[in-house]
């Protein structure tokens, strides 16, 4: 007959084993499921992001052959600026 203490320890390495899984497939996987999703012949393509509040973020777009800086919050959307991928 197993002890209660050895089946505790079983339940939390087996609950700590669940967490990093969870874990590493939230940093790790998602991101990439995301990049699959965005469509391939698409002229927008989002290249980076930079949230600075809650439900406020900055957006690095690029569409077709222009550089697209945009702001985001929950009620609006913002274009900050634009220029041509060629003057970079």
């Amino acid at each position: 007959m197993m002890s209660y203490g050895w089946m505790a320890a079983q339940v939390i390495i087996a609950m700590t084993f669940i967490i990093v899984l969870a874990v590493v497939s939230l940093r790790f996987l998602l991101p990439k499921i995301a990049r699959l999703k965005q469509r391939k012949g698409s002229g927008i393509e989002i290249l980076d992001f930079q949230p600075l509040e809650h439900r406020k973020t900055i957006y690095l777009v690029k569409i077709e052959d222009k550089k697209v800086a945009v702001a985001s919050s929950e009620n609006n959307v913002a274009k900050l600026c634009e220029w041509d991928i060629k003057g970079d």
